[in-house]
C-alpha cells in the first residue's frame, strides 16, 4: 500500500511561513536614513527583492487576497510605484492604497 498525506513541506527557516488566514496583505514603506525600508505584514523586508519574493509567496497560497500599500508622506512616488509593479508581477489583482485621515 501507498500512502500519501501531502504533508510535504520545504520551509526556509530565515522566513516565517505566511499566515494562509490573513484577509489582506499590508506592505508599510517608510522613509528612514534617505532609503525605503518595506514591512510586509509586520516583517521587515531588508530590499525590495525580498518583499516581491514575500509576495510571491503569498499569491502562491491566496492570489484573491488584496494588497494594501501603506507608504508614509515623505516615501518618494517612485518607490511606491515599485511595489506596485512587483504586486502586479507577483500576480496580484486588487492592489489599494491605504487612506489615512
Amino acid at each position: 500500500l501507498s500512502q500519501q498525506s501531502g504533508t510535504t513541506e520545504t520551509v526556509d527557516t530565515d522566513d516565517p511561513p505566511p499566515d494562509t488566514e490573513f484577509e489582506d496583505i499590508v506592505v508599510r514603506i517608510a522613509w528612514e536614513n534617505d532609503r525605503p525600508v518595506w514591512r510586509v505584514n509586520g516583517q521587515e523586508a531588508e530590499n525590495l527583492a525580498q518583499v516581491q519574493q514575500r509576495l510571491q509567496v503569498v499569491s502562491e497560497i491566496k492570489r484573491d487576497a488584496s494588497v494594501i500599500l501603506h507608504p508614509d508622506d515623505n516615501v518618494p512616488v517612485g518607490d511606491v510605484i515599485d511595489v506596485y509593479d512587483i504586486s502586479r508581477i507577483a500576480g496580484f489583482d486588487q492592489i489599494q492604497f491605504a487612506i489615512i485621515p
